[in-house]
């Protein structure tokens, strides 16, 4: 390369060092209108869960959202199962594996989980198992069962983000019984709107917005798995569900409901929750066609 570049997010492919900058100048405009949209009425009782949030190695505010559900109702045996992990430096359950957690993480990149397995050395084999697979409606079952690290069906966190058929895939699993899930909705259709991607075993996302479904089909699917919406994220990206024996209004705010938990698409967060100088191992920025300079991840 003759010039430095730098790596661009969502694309995996490389960005100049005036698009990079450019990017870069939307994060103080980005981090004060989450501020401002946080001041709303909406959120001052103490059982909304939008001001827990805050970012360690999720992509807006999940890790503290995260901390708050189960600050709330315990944790039984601190596991989890995260289907699209990435390569481990962004996720939804890094910050729980640095806490003690074990856990499965699930990934269709082949790239991704050769370096989780050649990064992640302290957890590898004892607390984490990193499994390649392109999951589908077919396979997640025996995917995620059984495991070498949990031993329990009764997990305690579920996050499913594969940018397609996440719908289609939490319908079907039935091998564990978690107490938190938390899904990506596709934001772009708000409640009443009831919408599911068809499901297609082949779905490669595009960067578009066909993926997933709406927050009202997933609401109405997981009451029938017996869980209720407790909140979704500022970003408008993460619908948190709690199993109904977890739930009443005294502690989490009612209604359970898609209408009123529904956070509109605010993708452009992202970028004011980027919190590292810029470099391979910034929380925030997906690796190009080369990993990441090996870091201590664990």
């Amino acid at each position: 390369m003759n010039q430095k570049q730098y790596p661009q997010r969502w694309t995996g492919r490389w960005a100049d060092q005036q698009t990079f900058d450019s990017v870069y100048s939307t994060i103080p405009a980005a981090y004060q209108c989450y501020r401002d949209i946080i001041k709303d009425q909406k959120y001052e009782d103490p059982r909304s869960l939008i001001r827990s949030g805050f970012k360690v190695y999720g992509q807006v505010d999940e890790d503290g959202i995260i901390q708050e559900i189960f600050r709330r109702i315990g944790i039984r045996n601190h596991t989890f199962i995260e289907i699209g992990c990435g390569y481990g430096l962004e996720n939804n359950t890094r910050y729980l594996l640095k806490q003690g957690w074990s856990g499965i993480w699930i990934d269709g990149n082949q790239e991704n989980i050769n370096y989780i397995n050649g990064n992640f050395l302290n957890s590898i084999g004892t607390r984490l198992e990193a499994k390649c697979c392109y999951i589908n409606k077919d396979n997640v079952n025996s995917v995620i069962w059984p495991s070498s690290v949990i031993d329990d069906r009764e997990i305690d966190f579920l996050s499913v983000d594969i940018d397609g058929n996440d719908y289609h895939v939490l319908s079907v699993i039935d091998q564990v019984n978690p107490r938190v899930i938390v899904v990506e909705y596709n934001a772009k259709f708000p409640p009443p709107f009831d919408w599911v991607m068809p499901y297609n075993s082949d779905h490669i996302f595009q960067g578009d917005d066909h993926f997933s479904a709406s927050l009202t089909a997933y609401t109405r699917l997981m009451k029938s798995k017996k869980y209720s919406l407790v909140g979704c994220g500022v970003g408008g990206s993460n619908a948190y569900f709690v199993r109904d024996d977890f739930v009443d209004e005294e502690t989490f705010l009612a209604p359970f409901t898609d209408k009123f938990h529904y956070e509109p698409a605010r993708y452009f967060l992202i970028f004011g929750f980027i919190n590292e100088l810029p470099g391979w191992n910034m929380a925030g920025w997906r690796a190009g066609p080369e990993r990441p300079e090996p870091v201590a991840t664990d």
